[in-house]
């Protein structure tokens, strides 16, 4: 549906369930509970509907050296890959426990991604060697709680990640706060 605001902005309700992941780069991807990921079509000013699976669609992401690949978190912590060029899911892996809530490429050598997950991980990952002999993380960063996101700096030197933070202000206490 597409509508304008008392402001004149423009205004597209895409999917019928809240709104989980924007990605943008080139295009415009959107995901969403029910387990649909459309694309933007800026010509016709509508989203497409390109993936639709049976579990909700947490997290969106492209590699910056190919944008014919959507990588995106579904369910309970599989990794799938959207080829652009067969309108079809490539790929999957079972990497977490629990849903993925970001996906990141490292600057410098996209073939590294990381994940941050409800399972209370962040994992480094070499796309060459997921799914060979089951996937081993090349790094796995635990938290005591989910870990909402994580993305490499700039230079890919550092990992950012974070997580929920509990304050009681009655006790005066924060609880799980954590950046690394």
């Amino acid at each position: 549906m597409l509508a304008y605001d008392d402001c004149g902005h423009l205004i597209f309700q895409v999917h019928c369930f809240l709104t989980t992941a924007l990605c943008i780069s080139m295009q415009m991807f959107t995901s969403c509970y029910n387990g649909f990921i459309r694309l933007m079509d800026t010509e016709r000013e509508l989203f497409e509907l390109v993936y639709a699976g049976d579990h909700a669609v947490f997290s969106l992401s492209q590699s910056p050296n190919d944008m014919n690949s959507l990588y995106f978190g579904e369910g309970n912590g599989q990794l799938r890959v959207w080829d652009a060029r067969t309108g079809k899911s490539s790929s999957s892996w079972g990497l977490h426990q629990k849903r993925i809530n970001t996906i990141d490429f490292k600057p410098q050598n996209t073939n590294i991604m990381t994940t941050s997950s409800t399972d209370g991980t962040a994992c480094i990952w070499d796309l060459r060697k997921v799914g060979v002999n089951g996937s081993t993380a090349l790094k796995s960063i635990r938290h005591e709680r989910a870990v909402h996101s994580a993305y490499f700096s700039p230079s890919g030197r550092f990992l950012a990640t974070t997580r929920c933070v509990v304050v009681d202000f009655n006790k005066k206490k924060v609880y799980g706060f954590n950046a690394r």
